[in-house]
């Protein structure tokens, strides 16, 4: 049986410390649009690309896990709306 509250002190204390060391959104899409020989113009013209979309799901995964971003805020980053961004956490 896994203790919600441990996880949850752990994955506050992970985003503090990312936070702390000016880790952020920008440094993430740098990161997964190198991965994915996605431009981030591309990214944030709202193209409906499969390769574009699996961008946007690794970075709105990373975002949310990572330093704890609202799917909104991503959303407004990654320039698409909010539905788009959940619905991608959810697959």
């Amino acid at each position: 049986m896994t203790n919600t509250l441990g996880i949850t002190i752990k994955r506050e204390r992970r985003q503090l410390k990312l936070r702390h060391f000016g880790r952020d959104i920008e440094d993430i899409i740098a990161e997964q649009t190198a991965d994915f020989g996605v431009s981030p113009v591309e990214l944030r013209s709202g193209s409906r690309r499969r390769k574009v979309n699996r961008v946007r799901a690794a970075i709105a995964k990373r975002c949310t896990e990572e330093i704890g971003m609202t799917a909104a805020e991503i959303a407004r980053h990654v320039g698409v709306n909010t539905s788009a961004i959940t619905k991608a956490l959810v697959r």
